[in-house]
């Protein structure tokens, strides 16, 4: 199978799970509405030890998770705009060299891929 057609043998159940998005007995994700947040788990760190705050969409978090392409610790501890450029070319090349989605399961060629980083 090619992975437009893996894509759309789970497509109902894609489409029926997007459904249960920001509902009480579904799931909780961030969006443009605000509608997740009051169910946000909110932690608090002495800022002296915390040396940044990192976020990432999961099209990003898979260059570490899915594809190995970095430790994330190692990586976000001397990350630079220029390293985080590098990594998405490396994810992107990754990505392509797996079409059909046999090597490395996932549901499209390409997710979006954003990430904020703040050092304090």
């Amino acid at each position: 199978m090619t992975g437009v057609q893996k894509r759309a043998a789970v497509n109902d159940i894609l489409l029926a799970n997007r459904q249960l998005k920001n509902k009480p007995d579904g799931y909780w994700i961030l969006d443009p509405s605000g509608v997740a947040l009051e169910h946000l788990n909110v932690m608090q760190y002495p800022v002296e030890d915390v040396d940044y705050v990192c976020a990432m969409s999961d099209g990003l978090e898979r260059a570490f998770d899915l594809f190995g392409l970095a430790d994330p610790a190692a990586f976000l501890a001397t990350a630079t705009r220029e390293s985080f450029d590098e990594l998405l070319v490396r994810l992107r090349a990754e990505e392509n060299l797996d079409p059909d989605f046999d090597h490395y399961p996932r549901l499209k060629l390409h997710d979006d891929a954003s990430c904020f980083m703040l050092r304090l």
